[in-house]
């Protein structure tokens, strides 16, 4: 009886453990805020802007949305790297995927991530159905200097959310140019 009462003392201080970590993360992970865009409509208008007033109007001039908002104007599509800028940088498959990490978000001054891994024991040929998830961890990791981006990070997909299931999503879903599947072609079709 002693034993089970110690095993579960165990798991209760290691639950009561990852609790906390897991409220300290979301503590410190408000630090890193960037200020909040304007919440109402009539907040986001801008007078002072010379485009047109009637959208129809504008679609009939030929503008783009980035002639009305000026955010869209700098910022230009992220469709990953170029089969010539892959091969330029010895990129390969397994440096596509982020594997520090099941789910992980990276902030936008690259020095602050908050990562979620998980534990997890099974299926086995003996029970094909019993999968159990050992642990769950929750880590805030802040850099205080700005490291250099190293290989694997530059042959990532450039996104916030990375971990093994944000890269491949990444990967699978979002990337246009030179994906993970036309890689395969190539090396299985000897290029």
């Amino acid at each position: 009886m002693k034993t089970l009462t110690r095993y579960l003392a165990c798991k209760a201080n290691r639950v009561a453990l990852g609790l906390w970590l897991c409220i300290l993360a979301v503590g410190l992970s408000g630090c890193a805020r960037i200020p909040q865009a304007a919440r109402t409509p009539i907040e986001r208008l801008n007078f002072s802007n010379a485009s047109p007033t009637n959208p129809a109007a504008g679609v009939q001039q030929g503008l783009s949305v980035s002639d009305y908002d000026p955010k869209y104007r700098d910022a230009q599509s992220k469709l990953g790297l170029s089969e010539d800028q892959s091969k330029a940088l010895g990129c390969n498959i397994g440096d596509r995927f982020d594997r520090g990490a099941t789910l992980a978000y990276n902030f936008d001054d690259h020095q602050t991530r908050v990562a979620l891994n998980l534990s997890v024991a099974g299926p086995k040929l003996s029970d094909p159905s019993r999968l159990e998830l050992n642990s769950v961890v929750v880590r805030y990791t802040y850099k205080f200097s700005k490291p250099p981006p190293s290989k694997r990070e530059k042959c990532r997909f450039q996104s916030s959310f990375q971990g093994l299931l944000g890269s491949a999503y990444n990967e699978f879903f979002v990337r246009n140019t030179y994906t993970v599947w036309k890689e395969l072609r190539n090396k299985l079709n000897g290029n």
